[in-house]
């Protein structure tokens, strides 16, 4: 506004300064410039606004909105935990609505295997991808390494989380098996291609989701959001976990995989010296030189006692404290098959805390070779700014987060 009414005082001086009576008037209509002016703007400003509103708080339950965050302003978490916290221990969104899709054309079956996490993936980019279409789709788990015991019709995932896509065992689904009415969604579309894959840096526009000229890796942190929701009870029992630890100020958390990565995958595991490196770089750099509490996730408990020798004046916690998981050595995927629903529900509860603890985190130390860390990658709003993957020699050299 200033810089408009530079000009226009220039000209009611000159047109004023011959006659004395009207130079009190300048500034009359000065004042009604500015006036006039700053209507303009407030309107300009209140249409952003409303386009932005109805961007961010679309009520329709098949949008995407930006955060869940923007739901939750004004309201106070029940749990000390940090803000982060709040995307995953406060009441989710809306689901999707996966009725909302062309049944006429053929279904998606979406095949899921390896860990959990790896079939949340499956499933997320599945459903981006049908999306895109406008197609129904379904999770198919039948071929999973991870089943429910004694349950052939019930997957992992929808044990302790909402269902993923049309349920397996609903009719619509059920009928387009029977007439094969069915177009399998594997891998290779949605993840060897790195435009399915949604990589950072790539736009997609999939109006069906009130997604615009969005980021790969925003698409997919919303995604992850709307698609992987815990039941409420798993919910509220995860966030008390993380809760009793005592970590409602800032802390590190620490991420380390072992089990079968090594022996099977042939990767080559981090050295517990490198997250003390990296931690101690972290603690001068944002910690003022504190140190914080470091909450360890880790499918092998045998680190505890490494970190602690390393470093026996830090404040190590860890879900592998308790006396029911100190005897895990390393999570192997094969012995999965031969879980109990007491082991399995044993399993999830500590490792759904671990998430969770590991996404609350003010900064976050983890690895390239486990599917754990792209899942919280997208839980941490895919924010490459607060996470270290530490380097290991082999095949994880080449793993470039980007491309995740």
């Amino acid at each position: 506004t200033i810089t408009l009414l530079l000009p226009i005082d220039r000209a009611v001086r000159t047109m004023t300064q011959s006659n004395p009576r009207t130079r009190s008037g300048r500034r009359s209509v000065l004042l009604g410039f500015s006036f006039l002016l700053a209507c303009a703007a407030l309107v300009v400003f209140n249409q952003e606004l409303s386009d932005d509103k109805r961007r961010i708080l679309s009520t329709t339950s098949g949008t995407l909105i930006e955060s869940p965050r923007f739901l939750h302003a004004g309201k106070t978490m029940q749990y000390e935990l940090p803000e982060l916290a709040a995307d995953f221990c406060m009441e989710p969104i809306a689901p999707l609505d996966y009725t909302d899709c062309d049944a006429a054309k053929p279904f998606y079956k979406v095949p899921t295997f390896g860990g959990y996490t790896n079939m949340v993936r499956l499933a997320i980019l599945g459903a981006i991808y049908a999306y895109e279409r406008n197609r129904c789709f379904y999770i198919d788990y039948h071929d999973s390494q991870i089943q429910v015991p004694d349950e052939e019709n019930k997957s992992v995932l929808d044990r302790y989380t909402e269902p993923i896509g049309l349920p397996y065992m609903g009719e619509q689904v059920q009928q387009a098996i029977k007439r094969g009415h069915v177009e399998t969604l594997d891998f290779a579309k949605t993840w060897v291609d790195l435009e399915k894959r949604r990589v950072k840096g790539s736009n997609h526009t999939i109006p069906k989701l009130g997604a615009f000229d969005m980021d790969g890796h925003r698409l997919k942190m919303l995604m992850l959001q709307r698609v992987w929701r815990p039941l409420p009870h798993v919910r509220d029992e995860t966030c008390r976990r993380v809760e009793s630890f005592g970590l409602k100020d800032d802390y590190i958390a620490f991420s380390v995989r072992r089990g079968d990565k090594e022996s099977v995958e042939q990767w080559v595991y981090a050295k517990s010296e490198q997250y003390i490196e990296s931690a101690e770089k972290q603690i001068q750099l944002i910690f003022g030189g504190k140190t914080p509490k470091i909450f360890v996730a880790t499918d092998d408990c045998t680190v505890m006692d490494e970190f602690r020798k390393l470093r026996p004046t830090w404040q190590f916690v860890s879900e592998c404290d308790k006396p029911e998981y100190q005897k895990e050595g390393g999570f192997a995927l094969d012995e999965a098959k031969g879980w109990t629903k007491e082991q399995m529900d044993a399993h999830f509860k500590k490792f759904f805390t671990e998430l969770y603890a590991m996404t609350f985190a003010k900064h976050w130390i983890g690895v390239k070779y486990t599917t754990v860390s792209w899942f919280v990658y997208f839980m941490r709003r895919a924010n490459l700014h607060t996470l270290e993957l530490l380097n290991t020699p082999g095949k994880a050299e080449g793993i470039n987060p980007n491309f995740w």
